[in-house]
């Protein structure tokens, strides 16, 4: 499976994926770069929140 397919059966840990995925790539502090384009890796309150519950989302 990669990660650009949906698994065929609804898991927690791809709903808390999409979620974290939908947010950084519309979020101003999530996409920001410097002068020459590269990502500075600034991950928001809301970014954090929701990669823990994609990493808990992992161990059920």
């Amino acid at each position: 499976m990669t990660l650009s397919a949906s698994p065929t059966v609804e898991t927690p840990w791809w709903d808390a994926y999409v979620r974290l995925s939908d947010h950084c790539v519309t979020c101003p502090t999530c996409t920001a770069v410097d002068q020459q384009g590269t990502n500075l890796r600034l991950p928001c309150t809301t970014a954090r929140q929701l990669s823990e519950e994609h990493r808990q989302a992992w161990r059920t």
